[in-house]
């Protein structure tokens, strides 16, 4: 069957984020046009952390604004409400109420929006992740859609960072990981840092996962710092486990003062890059046209 992969290397962008309709239409404007460059079926891909940034929905924040001033702003404004959530959730971090406070109404935009980029690109879509309130503990979690819009899998992120657990994001537990099937084979799906572990990528692997996909959103160090350590991840667990293939979205921008670099890539089970962004800061779609 004639079909292909497409890794959307997105550029977080304030203004996208600001109003749900804008960040719909960027986000199925990106995925039409990778669905053309695969021939209108297979799978696509967006980075980590795509609708985290959902949270500014309703907000009047700035592109020059860091977390810090924006934070201050949400707090100030909504205070009685945010301390009430930390008492009821026995949390201490701000950025955890806020989390759990928006938690709903940026799942129903993520989802709606990557429902419909499904539907018009008539493709798969891993839809990078977003934060959500799961088990009572907010969490890293990607959706993948089929063709139809229906929501065919859900992943929730192992191994968190230490920023994130700043945030106030917990871990998942290794028992739920598992692959999705699709007409292209089983996809496996290790959110970005869970793509360096062993007991996630294996237990994908004897899943039948085929395709390993490591949606990655780096803001931790630069890219000349990180590449140094990258081809741990996605690159080296698809050689070691002989997948077919290793698909890994980055996204890139500065956001909330946040910097996001990376270089997007899909290789083969020999480790061979059969296609990579050009640049480590810029908006771009890898793919790869026949699977």
């Amino acid at each position: 069957m004639m079909a292909g992969i497409a890794a959307i290397q997105y550029k977080f962008e304030t203004l996208d984020y600001l109003e749900s309709y804008r960040f719909k239409e960027k986000m199925i404007k990106l995925g039409v046009e990778a669905s053309k460059l695969i021939g209108s079926e297979g799978i696509i891909v967006y980075p980590e952390n795509v609708g985290v940034f959902l949270v500014l929905e309703g907000t009047k924040a700035f592109e020059s604004e860091d977390i810090s001033s924006t934070l201050k702003k949400l707090v100030i404004k909504n205070f009685p409400k945010l301390v009430s959530i930390m008492l009821t959730n026995l949390t201490n971090k701000w950025t955890e109420a806020i989390l759990i406070w928006k938690s709903k109404p940026m799942l129903e935009t993520y989802v709606k929006t990557f429902e419909e980029v499904a539907r018009k690109s008539g493709c798969y879509v891993v839809a990078g992740s977003t934060f959500v309130k799961y088990e009572g503990k907010v969490r890293n979690i990607s959706y993948t859609f089929d063709p139809e819009g229906k929501i065919i899998g859900v992943q929730r992120k192992v191994h968190i960072t230490p920023p994130e657990y700043e945030l106030g994001l917990h871990p998942s537990s290794i028992e739920k990981i598992n692959a999705f099937e699709t007409e292209f084979g089983k996809i496996g799906v290790a959110i970005c840092y869970d793509s360096f572990f062993d007991d996630v990528v294996s237990k994908l692997r004897k899943d039948g996962a085929e395709i390993l996909i490591q949606p990655s959103a780096n803001a931790e160090l630069t890219w000349d710092k990180a590449k140094e350590i990258w081809w741990k991840g996605c690159y080296s667990m698809t050689k070691k486990y002989g997948f077919k293939y290793g698909v890994n979205p980055m996204g890139v921008g500065k956001i909330l003062g946040f910097q996001f670099e990376g270089i997007s890539s899909i290789i083969d089970s020999e480790g061979r890059y059969l296609d990579k962004a050009e640049h480590h800061f810029q908006e771009d779609i890898v793919f790869i046209d026949k699977i």
